[in-house]
C-alpha cells in the first residue's frame, strides 16, 4: 500500500526562491520567526555573491538576537558583523537567530559516515558538520521540508545501491542455473544478509601510510667468504673465461687457463671430490625435533555445496573493483580466487598430463590462468555489464532508473561507434521530455546529428547509452573474485563448479575426481628407494609424516642432476604441484586469520611467505637440503654459501632476507644468492605428502603449518612491504622503463636518482610483474648498501 502526503506535494508546487534576488523590505519586515515556520527547514543566505550554501535549521534561538556577542573578537555583535562585512542592516529588531548546520553538496552517500568524516578532515572540508548562526531576515526559506530534502539527497545513492544488488542477484541466478549450487528463492523465515563494511576497510585506511625507514641491509656479501673452508680451489687467481672472452684473450691467458684446470682441487682427485663435497652438505645432524602443534583449521575446506550458497551482498563485493572507491571491493576475494585457480589448474594438468615435464606444465598453466584467458571467459558470460569499476558520481554520470536515450538512437551510436557527445547538440522540448516520446522534428534533428557525428575517440563512461569503459583486468579480477566467493561459501567443490561454469579450462578434465582419486605410484623402474635416500626415517620425523610409498619421497628429493635414480623422475613435477598447493593453503589461512589486513597487506604477506627465499630459509633451518640428491658442484657451492649465511644469522628469517637474489631475479648465475633448489625441495616434499596421503589437504596443511608457523606469526605482526612500493617510498624518484621480452624471460629496467646520481638497474622474471619486482630489489639493495650509511 502506497500513502501519498498531499500536503508535501502542495508545498513543493511553490517555486523555489532565488538567492540572487534580494527580498523586498516589506517581506523582510513581515517575517514570522517561529518554530513552525523555520525549524527543520532549509534556508540559504541571499547576501552572498558566491553560489549559496544551503543550511538545515536545527534550532530557533529565542535567547539570541542580532545584538548577541559575535563568537570571535573581530566583531562586537552579529549586527556589527553584517554591517561591516556585507553593508546590510536589519529591518526587524530583536529577531531570534537560527542555529543551522551546513548541508553538503555531495550526493554520493555510498560510504558509511564514519569513513566520510575522516575523508572530510583530510580534504579540509570545513563547511559540513559546523554549527553557525544566521539572522532569519537575511535568509530565504525553501518550501520543501528539511527531512524530505535530506532523503532526496540520499535517493541517488539508494537507487544506485539497489541497482547493484539487482545485478548481483542476476549473476547469482545465472550461477545457480549453471552450477546447481545454491537456492534460487530465500527460505521461509530467512532474511537476506545486510551489506557490511569489509572489516579491512577501517577508518585508519584513509590515513597516510607510515613509510618504513630504509636501514642498512644485514645480508651477506660473497666477498666475505674468501677464507671459507668450502672453496673448491686454492688461492690461485681464477683465470678469465676463455670461451666468453676469446676476442680479448692473450696467449698468457690461454696458457694460464690450461695450467689452472690441470691442477687438483685442494689436493683432492676428481674421483673423490664429489663424495667429499656431498658429505659436507649431507652429514645430517640429528637435532631435537620441534614439538608438533595442531594447526588452526581451514574453515573453507570444511564447507560444502549444500545450502543457500553465496548471497547478493557477497557477489556484489566480487563485482566491485577497487576503482569504484566503495567501502567494499573485490581485492581480498581476488587474492583468494587466484590461489584456488592456480592450485586447481596445476592439479588438473598434473593428473591429466602425467608424462609432461615441468616446463610444459608451467607454460600451459600460465596461459590458462593468465588475464587474457580469464577476460574471454568473463566476457562470454557478459560479466562486463555487471561490474562496478568507476566511482559513483551522481552529478556527472548517473542516470535515474527509467531515464535513457531512445533505443534506436542507442543502437546507432553503439553499432557505428560514434561519439555520444554529439547528442548534446539536440535540444529536446520540455513537453517531449515529460511525455517520454520524441516528435518528428526532434527525430529528424537526431538523424542529422548522428550523420555528422565523429567516431568515438577513446572509451569512457556513457551511462545514458548504457556504455561503460573498463579494462581487461577488471573482468579477469572479477572472475577470480567470484571463484573466491564460492570457495569461501561453498568450499573447494563449489569453487570448482564455478571454474567449470566459466570454462576456464575443459570441464571434462577439471572434474571432482581430480581432487579425490589417489595418484598412482611415481615408480617408473625397479629398485628400492631406500638405497638412494639419506636417513629417510629422520626426514619423516622432521616432516612429522610417514610416507606410505617412499617412491614419492625419492622423487621429491631427486635433483635433475642426480642420474643414479632410475626408479622415479626428478622432483620438478612435484615442485610444480607443491608451489601452487602451498600458496593455496597459506592464502586460505591468512585470509581467515588476518581479517583486518588491507588487500595490499594481504597480498604482501602472501608474497613474503610463499616466495622462494623464505622457503629456502625454512629448508635450511630444517636441514632439508642435506637430504637433496644431486651431482652438481655449482649447486653444491651455492648452497654452502647460503647455508653458512643462515647459520651465521642463527637462521633468522626477517625482512632483510627477502632482498637476497633468487635465480629468477638475475640473468647471471654468479649473482644468485639463494639457489632455487632449496625452495624447490620444500615445495616438492609438500607435493609428495599431498599425493601420498591420498590428496588429503588437512594432512598436508598440518605439515606446512608446523614448518612455517614462526614465519606466519612474525610476518603477520610486521608485514614486509612489496619491493616496488618500498622503492616508490624511498624518495629516489623511480622510473620503470617498458619491459623487454627475451628468450625465456622478461627484463624491466628502473632508473633512480640516488644522492644526485642517476642509476639504472635491470630485473628479470617470468613475467613483467616479477621482473619489475626484481629491478626494484636491485635498486633497494644499492640504496640500502652499508657503504651508503
Amino acid at each position: 500500500r502506497v500513502i501519498i502526503d498531499w500536503n508535501v506535494i502542495e508545498e513543493v508546487k511553490h517555486p523555489f526562491p532565488s538567492t540572487e534576488t534580494k527580498p523586498s523590505n516589506l517581506e523582510r519586515q513581515n517575517l514570522s520567526i517561529t518554530d513552525e515556520n523555520y525549524l527543520g527547514k532549509i534556508v540559504s543566505p541571499w547576501y552572498r555573491t558566491v553560489p549559496s550554501q544551503k543550511y538545515l535549521v536545527t534550532k530557533v534561538c529565542y535567547d539570541m538576537s542580532e545584538d548577541t556577542q559575535f563568537p570571535n573578537s573581530s566583531y562586537f555583535t552579529y549586527k556589527n558583523y553584517f554591517k561591516e562585512k556585507y553593508k546590510i542592516e536589519t529591518l526587524q529588531t530583536g529577531q531570534p537567530l537560527l542555529e543551522v548546520r551546513a548541508l553538503s553538496e555531495r550526493l554520493n552517500s555510498i560510504k558509511p559516515r564514519a569513513l566520510t568524516k575522516q575523508l572530510k578532515r583530510k580534504n579540509k572540508d570545513e563547511n559540513e558538520d559546523f554549527e553557525v548562526w544566521l539572522i532569519p531576515e537575511y535568509c530565504v526559506v525553501y518550501p520543501l521540508s528539511g527531512k524530505y530534502w535530506l532523503k532526496a539527497m540520499v535517493l541517488p545513492s539508494a537507487l544506485h545501491r539497489i541497482s547493484q544488488l539487482c545485478l548481483a542477484e542476476e549473476l547469482r541466478c545465472q550461477l545457480i542455473s549453471g552450477t546447481s549450487i545454491g537456492e534460487a528463492h530465500l527460505p521461509s523465515g530467512k532474511n537476506w544478509d545486510k551489506l557490511a563494511q569489509d572489516i579491512s576497510f577501517q577508518v585508519e585506511e584513509v590515513l597516510l601510510e607510515k613509510q618504513q625507514a630504509l636501514t642498512p641491509l644485514n645480508i651477506f656479501s660473497k666477498n666475505s667468504l674468501k677464507n671459507d673452508q668450502y672453496k673448491v680451489w686454492g688461492n690461485e687467481e681464477e683465470p678469465i673465461d676463455i670461451e666468453r672472452c676469446m676476442d680479448s684473450a692473450t696467449l698468457f691467458d690461454v696458457l694460464n687457463y690450461g695450467k689452472f684446470i690441470q691442477k687438483p682441487l685442494l689436493g683432492l682427485t676428481t674421483k673423490n671430490f664429489d663424495d667429499v663435497a656431498r658429505h659436507k652438505l649431507t652429514s645430517v645432524e640429528k637435532r631435537p625435533i620441534p614439538k608438533f602443534v595442531e594447526p588452526p583449521p581451514l574453515k573453507m575446506l570444511q564447507r560444502n555445496t549444500k545450502g543457500f550458497g553465496p548471497q547478493q551482498v557477497h557477489l556484489m563485493q566480487a563485482l566491485t573493483a577497487a576503482g569504484a572507491n566503495d567501502f567494499i571491493n573485490c581485492e581480498r576475494l581476488e587474492t583468494l580466487g587466484d590461489s584456488f585457480l592456480k592450485f586447481a589448474i596445476s592439479l588438473t594438468l598434473f593428473e591429466n598430463q602425467p608424462d609432461w615435464p615441468e616446463g610444459h606444465l608451467t607454460y600451459l598453466k600460465s596461459k590458462i590462468v593468465g588475464n587474457k584467458n580469464l577476460f574471454y571467459c568473463g566476457m562470454k558470460k557478459e560479466l562486463g555489464s555487471l561490474l562496478e569499476v568507476h566511482r559513483f558520481s551522481p552529478k556527472e554520470d548517473w542516470v535515474p532508473p527509467g531515464f535513457c536515450v531512445e533505443q534506436s538512437v542507442q543502437t546507432v551510436l553503439l553499432t557505428a561507434k560514434l561519439d555520444p557527445n554529439c547528442l548534446y547538440n539536440v535540444q529536446i522540448p520540455e513537453a517531449e521530455r515529460a511525455d517520454g516520446k520524441l516528435g518528428e522534428i526532434t527525430r529528424t534533428r537526431f538523424t542529422d546529428v548522428l550523420l555528422e557525428a565523429d567516431d568515438i575517440k577513446q572509451p569512457q563512461n556513457w551511462t545514458f547509452i548504457n556504455l561503460q569503459a573498463l579494462t581487461d583486468k577488471n573482468v579477469s579480477d572479477a572472475v577470480e573474485a567470484i571463484l573466491g566467493t564460492y570457495l569461501m561459501n561453498c568450499g573447494l567443490f563449489g569453487a570448482l563448479a564455478v571454474l567449470n561454469w566459466f570454462q576456464v579450462t575443459n570441464p571434462a578434465l577439471s572434474t571432482p575426481e581430480v581432487f579425490t582419486q589417489k595418484t598412482c605410484s611415481p615408480a617408473k623402474g625397479r629398485g628400492n628407494p631406500n638405497h638412494h635416500l639419506i636417513e629417510p626415517g629422520y626426514l619423516e620425523n622432521i616432516l612429522n609424516y610417514k610416507f606410505n610409498d617412499r617412491c614419492f619421497l625419492l622423487q621429491a628429493v631427486s635433483h635433475p642432476s642426480y642420474s643414479r635414480n632410475n626408479i622415479t623422475t626428478c622432483y620438478q613435477r612435484l615442485e610444480f604441484l607443491g608451489d601452487a598447493l602451498i600458496d593455496f593453503l597459506i592464502t586460505i589461512h591468512i585470509y581467515e586469520k588476518c581479517e583486518t589486513l588491507t588487500p595490499g597487506d594481504l597480498t604482501d604477506l602472501r608474497s613474503a611467505l610463499v616466495n622462494n627465499v623464505t622457503l629456502s630459509c625454512i629448508s635450511v633451518r630444517n636441514q632439508l637440503h642435506k637430504f637433496l640428491l644431486h651431482n652438481s658442484n655449482v649447486l653444491n657451492d651455492c648452497m654452502m654459501r647460503f647455508v653458512k649465511h643462515q647459520e651465521d644469522r642463527n637462521h633468522i628469517i626477517d625482512n632483510d632476507i627477502l632482498f637476497l637474489f633468487e635465480e629468477s631475479d638475475v640473468n647471471i648465475a654468479e649473482a644468485v644468492d639463494v639457489p632455487k633448489s632449496l625452495g624447490d625441495i620444500f615445495e616438492a616434499l609438500i607435493g609428495a605428502i599431498y599425493l601420498d596421503s591420498g590428496k588429503n589437504l588437512e594432512v598436508t596443511w598440518k605439515v606446512v603449518y608446523n614448518l612455517m608457523k614462526d614465519e606466519i606469526e612474525n610476518f603477520h605482526k610486521d608485514v614486509p612491504k612489496n619491493h616496488v612500493r618500498m622503492l616508490y617510498e624511498s624518495d629516489c624518484g623511480p622510473n620503470f622503463k617498458s619491459s623487454i621480452e627475451m628468450d625465456s624471460a622478461v627484463m624491466v629496467t628502473v632508473e633512480i636518482n640516488h644522492k644526485g646520481v642517476l642509476k639504472n638497474f635491470n630485473g628479470f622474471g617470468d613475467n613483467k610483474r616479477q621482473a619489475k619486482r626484481a629491478a626494484a630489489k636491485h635498486a633497494l639493495r644499492a640504496i640500502r648498501s652499508p657503504s651508503n650509511y
